[in-house]
């Protein structure tokens, strides 16, 4: 499997239901390490509701005395599919100003993933504060992807143009190099359709994702490839890109 190749994500339904009310149980425990731990399990026990008990949960946890039991929650609040009401917004919205950095950032990232654009000032503050910005703060530019952070993404790049942090928020945010993209993926899905009609093939942009992926569904299994990098394997020619994954996925599915 190459670099820019993968399986799919998990299915979130594939969710353990047996562990959650152990974990409810422990979230107001008295060791802030098991409150942690809760915070970091409970996105992958139960079922992807709205509103649900782990939900709310999380959101508790997200006001926990631990800073690292804070940052937990708030991360995987950041990650919940469904996790979008009123409240969620609210609590991530509260520790955008956390005393702790981690937890602020990861405030920061949670709202770029729902494309909040309300987070953009709090994201430019913390893109200019900070010479050598968060890897957090880096992946929620590129994921909100808009222009108005442009200058200050140009400023950091002009001081170290080899950070490819930077290099990839500069990129996913000018609408110009995106519209680029855009047009040589859909160009690589119809070279694919006209060589291989038999793959199922489409584009999709995930949520809480700058990437844009090229999803086959072939005999011998799914695969997502990364089409940026499947791209740039082919230098950029959308022909060649179809050649190759017509060469890694054989009819058949051999």
């Amino acid at each position: 499997m190459t670099d820019d190749s993968r399986p799919p994500a998990e299915d979130p339904s594939a969710r353990d239901v047996r562990a959650l009310p152990v974990l409810l149980g422990s979230a107001g425990h008295p060791d802030a390490e098991v409150r942690r731990a809760v915070a970091k399990a409970l996105p992958f026990a139960g079922e992807p509701v709205p509103d649900s008990p782990r939900v709310r949960a999380l959101l508790a946890l997200c006001r926990d005395e631990d800073p690292g039991v804070r940052d937990a929650a708030v991360f995987s609040v950041g990650t919940l599919d469904e996790a979008y009401s009123p409240a969620v917004r609210a609590a991530l919205h509260e520790r955008l100003d956390d005393e702790d950095e981690d937890v602020a950032e990861e405030a920061v990232r949670g709202l770029a993933n729902r494309q909040d654009v309300s987070v953009l000032p709090r994201l430019i503050d913390l893109l200019e504060t900070y010479r050598r910005p968060h890897a957090l703060t880096l992946s929620a530019a590129a994921v909100l992807g808009r222009p108005e952070l442009l200058p200050v993404l140009a400023a950091l790049a002009a001081e170290d143009p080899d950070d490819p942090g930077i290099a990839a928020a500069l990129e996913a945010c000018d609408p110009v190099r995106r519209a680029e993209r855009s047009a040589l993926a859909w160009r690589l899905l119809e070279e694919l359709d006209v060589r291989r009609p038999d793959l199922d093939a489409a584009l999709v942009w995930p949520r809480f994702s700058a990437d844009l992926q090229l999803e086959i569904h072939h005999g011998s299994g799914p695969l997502a490839y990364h089409a940026d990098g499947l791209l740039d394997r082919a230098g950029q020619d959308p022909s060649r890109a179809a050649a190759l994954v017509d060469a890694e996925c054989p009819p058949g599915g051999g």
